[in-house]
């Protein structure tokens, strides 16, 4: 009798042990690192290494890392679509890059903007590596993203309200023209904001106009110049000569303050770097470090990608080239300089 007690209460001691050993297996987090080594970052990057925006971004990712005190190693991996491609020669780079994702065996991926999510992305949705991004132009869903359990990330969102009342406060106009590259970003970012320009009161859109070759946009910035008060000038990285060469930022944005008598702005700081009057951007910085912090809260915290929220940067950056001011012979008011980085001179006046 007394065997037989025993023997119940072992069984019973058995089941306990097993219980709590299978709940621990059942609620142990599959996304929570716990190796003793520095986390390994793969950077897929779809663009070029020395970008603006790029660098901004990695720059707040790594921030947010070490704030954090993460242990980390990035291993980058630069897709540079931004130069003139056929569609195969982008598949081609993304099989690349899957092959270097493969092989390097990373604990999670950092993909910055549109073409990494495009092209790679769409080839880990619901996989074991965690997938965190930012710089999105487009929309999760566009990707398949928004059901993914290992996808996180923020969104770009230009700030099309700020961007204007800046506009209103430092030269009031009421004829925009808008021009831009004819990009693949560029064509989110224009399809998403033409609903919020065009119901903005009192301005009237002149055109919409984004070419493919330099000769097209010289001829739209004058015909600007005629019927307009100032541009609003998206990124110009894909404006290519006749023989199809990529002209530099920098020699459209020469020509362009140098043939063009009316105000430029744009939503990206690196337009205001090259030439523009203003810029009003999410900051780049600042989409980077919420994406560290979303990585931090998987690979630390152990918490699911899918339950994470997908987050937009409501962070400005305000961004006034003084060069562009004096001149049009414009005043800007101290108010908004102290809220603003300056810049005081033409990149292509500075002194090396």
């Amino acid at each position: 009798m007394e065997n037989r007690k025993l023997l119940v209460y072992v069984g019973i001691g058995l089941l306990i042990v097993g219980l709590l050993i299978g709940s621990y297996f059942a609620f142990r987090s599959p996304w929570k690192f716990r190796e003793d080594r520095p986390i390994r970052i793969l950077w897929l990057n779809s663009y070029h290494e020395d970008m603006e925006g790029v660098i901004g971004q990695i720059q707040g990712f790594k921030a947010s890392l070490e704030d954090n005190s993460i242990s980390y190693e990035i291993k980058a991996v630069h897709m540079d679509t931004k130069q003139e491609m056929s569609e195969e020669e982008r598949q081609e780079v993304a099989r690349e890059s899957i092959k270097i994702i493969e092989k390097w065996k990373p604990d999670i991926i950092y993909a910055s903007d549109d073409n990494a999510q495009k092209y790679v992305g769409v080839h880990y949705l619901n996989n074991k590596i965690p997938w965190v991004f930012s710089g999105m132009n487009g929309n999760p869903e566009d990707y398949g993203y928004s059901n993914s359990i290992n996808m996180a990330g923020v969104l770009e969102r230009e700030l099309v309200n700020k961007t204007f009342e800046l506009l209103q406060n430092v030269y009031l106009v009421k004829k925009i023209g808008i021009i831009g590259d004819d990009s693949f970003s560029v064509s989110l970012a224009r399809e998403r904001v033409r609903p919020d320009i065009e119901n903005i009161e009192n301005i009237e859109i002149i055109g919409w106009y984004f070419p493919s070759f330099f000769e097209d946009y010289k001829e739209k910035i004058k015909e600007y110049n005629e019927k307009a008060e100032a541009i609003l000038i998206f990124a110009t990285h894909t404006i290519k000569y006749e023989n199809r060469e990529i002209v530099p930022v920098r020699e459209v944005m020469k020509w362009t303050v140098q043939n063009s008598q009316i105000p430029e702005f744009s939503f990206w700081d690196f337009m205001a770097d090259n030439g523009v009057l203003f810029s009003v951007q999410v900051s780049f910085y600042n989409q980077g470090y919420r994406a560290g912090e979303l990585a931090k809260k998987i690979l630390i915290d152990g918490e699911r990608p899918i339950d994470l929220s997908i987050v937009s940067s409501t962070k400005e950056d305000v961004i006034v080239n003084l060069a562009r001011a004096n001149m049009l012979g414009l005043k800007i008011k101290s108010s908004i300089l102290v809220n603003s980085e300056v810049i005081e001179e033409f990149p292509w006046d500075k002194k090396i």
